[in-house]
């Protein structure tokens, strides 16, 4: 199981991942306990992989 915990520069490496690994999903989660702060987590999580696609 793979990672990662950062900025946005080090979840672009969700790109090299997915060439080694070939995944057509993601599972996150988040400790963050403030709903807006979570809501804009995955909303920065979801701009990188459609970047990525």
């Amino acid at each position: 199981m793979k990672r990662f915990v950062g900025s946005q520069p080090k979840l672009g490496l969700l790109k090299q991942l997915r060439k080694q690994v070939h995944f057509d999903e993601i599972m996150a989660g988040s400790y963050i306990f403030d709903e807006q702060k979570q809501a804009q987590s995955y909303t920065m999580l979801k701009s990188i992989v459609d970047k990525q696609s």
